[in-house]
């Protein structure tokens, strides 16, 4: 779990917020760091805690200066005292990981979605599985053979970059962006998968369609994914989705 200078680096990002990097590229191992650091934390914060931002290759976590004060976290006299307790408290936390059992500590929740692979659906994939010498048939199922890794959470609320897309189907994204995106379309760009948590403007190529609800805020966590969950996709008929739709979506 550490970057090419063999340790994790922290960086401040103003007063309220210290960023943990783990690498510059967004290899499997520096994305599994990001996806335990970030369970690690919101399974047992530390005083001030407010919340968590992971990204490919770092987590930054914001804090409440005043709640940890409060807490006897930090000394309230000493303006880096915040900054630096969080580091050490971050490093004890790291260094803790490390010496656990990574199985153990690596494992995310695996979800399997139902999506539909229609023109109606994925009105990109004909054009995309004629780029690949595919029927559109035989790129569904090929979307639908791999195994995704979620490797963060961004763009809107819930939504998806799923890593592990075969690169037969990798495409870039459109040149124009569509003015509005289904909710729970399925898309793809370079080498990413990604689910469309709720209707909006989108540059994605859209190759289906799932009834799961990616984002709930009444929901505890909101988001149905989380950095390091896996995904896999079940292809279904237009007229499942259909019913699924109409009767709320599909049990999570």
């Amino acid at each position: 779990m550490t970057n090419d200078a063999g340790i994790p680096r922290f960086i401040p990002l103003g007063e309220q917020a210290v960023i943990v990097s783990f690498g510059d590229k967004p290899e499997p191992e520096t994305q599994r760091s990001v996806a335990r650091l970030s369970r690690d934390i919101e399974s047992s914060p530390f005083p001030g805690f407010i919340e968590l931002v992971p990204t490919y290759t770092t987590v930054c976590i914001y804090y409440d200066v005043t709640a940890a004060f409060e807490a006897g976290f930090a000394d309230p006299g000493d303006p880096r005292s915040m900054y630096e307790a969080v580091c050490e408290w971050l490093g004890r936390r790291i260094d803790a990981m490390i010496r656990a059992d990574a199985g153990r500590a690596e494992a995310g929740k695996h979800l399997r979605i139902a999506v539909c692979y229609c023109e109606a659906c994925g009105p990109d994939l004909p054009a995309l599985a004629a780029n690949g010498g595919m029927r559109p048939e035989a790129a569904a199922a090929l979307h639908a053979s791999a195994l995704y890794t979620v490797s963060m959470i961004g763009f809107l609320p819930g939504f998806p970059y799923l890593s592990g897309l075969p690169e037969a189907l990798s495409a870039p994204r459109l040149d124009t962006p569509r003015a509005l995106v289904p909710p729970g379309s399925v898309a793809l760009a370079g080498l990413h998968t990604g689910i469309y948590p709720a209707a909006s403007p989108g540059g994605w190529r859209l190759i289906g369609r799932t009834a799961l609800s990616l984002f709930d805020a009444s929901r505890s966590p909101p988001s149905l994914l989380a950095a390091g969950d896996t995904v896999t996709f079940e292809p279904i008929a237009h007229e499942e989705l259909a019913s699924a739709l109409a009767t709320g979506g599909l049990p999570t």
